[in-house]
């Protein structure tokens, strides 16, 4: 029985390499979902502010969930 190491070695990488970048586009898609729920957070607590807190407030979550959208797609 003969064991092709080199041969096995070219398979584990590529399928290393797929696994990895799964892995990263599920990190991108860990963070921008969770941009988008601070950003409507953000959104929610604009009532309780006032003046410029509120405004900054809202233009911080509005920036945040267009980020995420424009990411997300």
């Amino acid at each position: 029985m003969n064991i092709n190491f080199k041969k096995m070695s070219r398979q584990i990488v590529f399928h290393s390499k797929i696994l990895f970048n799964g892995f990263i586009k599920m990190l991108c898609g860990a963070v921008f979902t969770a941009m988008i729920a601070v950003g409507t957070y953000g959104f929610t607590t604009i009532p309780t502010e006032g003046g410029y807190a509120a405004v900054s407030d809202f233009l911080v979550s509005t920036c945040m969930i267009c980020i995420a959208l424009g990411g997300m797609y």
